[in-house]
């Protein structure tokens, strides 16, 4: 790559690579408890699951999409992963969850039947407001948050039916007489309604008062519970009630109604229950987990509270060890040699590779199942083997599909310029151009094309620069209304333009959609490490990554594991990728910056000899190292002088992936390397190259071609880094 000297400057300026969508999961340090956790003889569990999609009871709010699925996502994972009984767990979903049904559901299942040492969850899914406080306990903020339930009917301007934070406060306090072990999760916020591009938000109208029917409710409880106002007041200063709180995000924040590929759901529920299929970890490092992982779909930063002078944010989640493998996928049914499916273990960036030829494995015997279906998170499979409802399944084969294509939402602030853009983004291989209609985009939207106007600024979030683009400008977005880092141009320019400007930055963006797909160090049954570094300082571990079912994967566990590693500015880092697995490996590793520049750092020799030899500078021995750049042989340094975030890829297979290794060779031929990085300039070529040499080959189903991806023989892991 001409232009490139010693020092390769990495260019991030100052935005996240959760923007491209490729920021890989981080799990956390507790893997290693898979398998080592006894089940144990634990008190009765219970739960209440409120999600609610349908309001239109209400006259100040909108319908969601994902609450109902929220319950579901708890709802197995409770039963299959922490053990809860089905005849346990309460549902209530869209008319049931009237604000009666939920407080008599929370008494009489909960409260009425806990006992000393009993494990209670109580979740809600929905929208939420805030209402004026009569006895705020800050002078400053006068208004609680509410949970609004399903037959909220007031006028604009009438006391509305919520149900307070004070009212749970108080039932909380009811069930913490019963016993600790509780965990209250909100997915919910409270800044105001509406729709953020592709995503729906939480929260309602804020109501000036609730009707007097809740004051009424609060004075019985109190009552109930002899408190008088004043120790009332006293308690809600210290902190929570009982047990452990989980929110979607702080008070000022917005919580997504997000769509995942062909599903909708809360975006922290469904991250939070992903992580929990995979991942022992207790609940201050489940949160800090999915804070991580958030970031790629909403700037929301999920919180949560412990009663105050207690140890329950060091204690396991939901107060349950789990004593279960971890896996991708349950059975819920069998029929035959057929089985139903609930896929809630996972990725969210994986889901679109498990359809037909994806295979699972039984944990329990290792009885395969092979995907014929899919539709969300349910799954239709052919079973060879033996069976039963309830058998846990780990990924055994996935199957990335050969035409994955880049859907690109128009913006109605685009005007009369659609049919031009509309027009540039089809004639793109594997881009399609989708209008927005009056209830969001009719399939999923990867970015957003838009122009910012003075009337949608309020609702565009800027990158962590903290500047928005200027009016009249046009770029990209994500789903949610987040800039894209440098997709906008001056407020003067032409469409035609605009779209000739982005296609780099597009085709880009096609290549990291494609890399998502692979990624698979929670499910890889290779075994890898790889280390952020100083290079001039071995002692200095910047962040880790691994896979989670080697047998060694022990060694690279750290602190750091659940947060984005951080480099020094100006400072040469480097990368270093152990092989712990019986055999030899071939790697490729490479960067994506945020403009979607896709740059292989290794391999990084490009001589003219046999394709033989080429594979062998890509090998790295059993129970070996290699680093990257090696200060010894690579001529040149990673170093950033811009503040921003990075993405470091790296692909290890049991077998050569030749056509890419040629592929690279050509490109470093047209600018006269023989040694070096190379940037991709068809990313998404050289990256189906990199699958189809690590992968069983491409293989022809009735619909479509598929690269079908054996995880025992390969792993894709991403560690995320920024600048600062």
């Amino acid at each position: 790559m001409s232009g490139f000297s010693r020092r390769h400057f990495l260019q991030f300026s100052a935005a996240t690579l959760a923007s491209l969508g490729l920021s890989q999961n981080q799990l956390g340090r507790h893997a290693t408890r898979y398998g080592q956790v006894l089940a144990q003889s634990t008190p009765r569990k219970l739960a209440l699951l409120v999600g609610i999609n349908d309001y239109r009871a209400s006259r100040r709010i909108g319908n969601l999409y994902g609450c109902v699925n929220d319950v579901e996502l708890q709802r197995q994972l409770l039963i299959h992963q922490f053990g809860f009984n089905d005849a346990d767990i309460l549902t209530l979903t869209d008319k049931a969850a009237s604000r009666q049904s939920i407080l008599d559901a929370f008494e009489n299942h909960l409260i009425e039947q806990a006992r000393s040492g009993d494990v209670v969850v109580f979740h809600f899914s929905g929208h939420g407001s805030r209402v004026e406080d009569p006895s705020p306990i800050d002078p400053d903020n006068r208004k609680n948050s509410t949970l609004i339930p399903a037959d909220e009917d007031s006028e604009l301007g009438e006391p509305v039916k919520d149900i307070m934070g004070q009212t749970l406060f108080l039932l909380m306090s009811a069930l913490g007489r019963k016993t600790e072990n509780i965990t209250a999760v909100l997915d919910s916020c409270y800044s105001g309604g509406g729709a953020r591009g592709e995503t729906i938000v939480r929260a309602g109208q804020p109501g000036r008062r609730v009707r007097e029917a809740e004051f009424d409710y609060q004075r019985s409880l109190l009552q109930r519970l002899n408190l008088s106002p004043a120790q009332f007041q006293a308690a809600r200063k210290q902190g929570i009630a009982a047990g452990v709180a989980l929110a979607s995000t702080q008070p000022h924040q917005l919580a997504v109604d997000y769509r995942f590929e062909d599903f909708f759901a809360g975006g922290f529920t469904f991250l939070l229950t992903q992580y929990l299929w995979q991942q022992t970890a207790t609940v201050g490092e489940t949160i800090a987990a999915v804070q991580n992982r958030i970031a790629a779909i909403s700037r929301q930063d999920p919180l949560y509270e412990v009663k105050p002078g207690s140890d329950y944010g060091d204690r396991p989640l939901y107060f349950v060890p789990q004593p279960q493998a971890p896996a991708e996928a349950v059975i819920t049914k069998v029929e035959g040699n057929k089985a139903q499916l609930w896929l809630g273990g996972l990725d969210s960036q994986t889901i679109e590779a498990f359809g037909p030829l994806s295979e699972l494995v039984s944990v329990q015997n290792s009885s395969k199942l092979v995907v014929t279906q899919r539709k969300g998170l349910n799954a239709t499979a052919r079973i060879r083997g033996q069976v039963q409802p309830g058998d846990l399944l780990q990924e055994s084969a996935r199957a990335i599909p050969g035409d994955l294509r880049l859907n690109i939402g128009l913006d109605a602030s685009l005007g009369r310029d659609r049919p031009a853009a509309a027009a540039a983004i089809n004639q793109q291989n594997r881009m399609v151009a989708l209008n927005s209609q009056t209830n969001g985009y009719p399939e999923k939207v990867h970015y957003i094309l838009g122009r910012v106007t003075a009337e949608n600024q309020p609702q565009i979030t800027a990158d962590v620069t903290g500047e928005l683009p200027p009016v009249g400008s046009t770029g990209l977005f994500s789903p949610s209304l987040e800039v894209l880092p440098q997709s906008f141009g001056s407020s003067r320019e032409a469409i035609a333009a605009t779209l000739e400007r982005l296609q780099p930055k597009l085709r880009g963006l096609l290549a990291t959609r494609v890399i998502s797909k692979t990624l698979n160090a929670q499910s890889s049954q290779l075994d890898v490490g790889v280390t952020l570094r100083l290079e001039q300082s071995n002692q200095t571990i910047l962040g880790q990554a691994f896979t989670f079912r080697g047998e060694a994967r022990a060694v690279q566990q750290t602190q750091g594991n659940f947060q984005r590693a951080q480099v020094p500015i100006n400072q040469p880092f480097q990368l270093e990728v152990t092989n712990h697995h019986s055999r030899d490996l071939y790697l490729a590793v490479m960067v994506v910056d945020a403009t979607g520049k896709v740059i292989i750092l290794f391999p990084n020799e490009h001589q003219d000899v046999a394709a033989a030899e080429l594979e062998a500078t890509t090998k790295i021995a059993t129970q070996s190292q290699l680093l990257v750049p090696d200060p010894t042989e690579d001529e040149f340094q990673l170093v950033s002088n811009e503040r921003g975030a990075g993405e470091l890829l790296v692909i290890a297979s049991e077998q050569p992936m030749t056509q890419a290794i040629l592929r690279l060779r050509n490109l470093a031929r047209g600018a006269n390397q023989a040694r070096g990085v190379v940037q991709a300039e068809e990313p998404i070529a050289l990256m189906e190259d990199f699958l189809l040499g690590a992968s069983r080959g491409a293989e022809m189903t009735n619909q479509a071609n598929y690269y079908q991806m054996n995880v025992q023989a390969m792993a894709a892991i991403a560690i995320a880094f920024e600048v600062v």
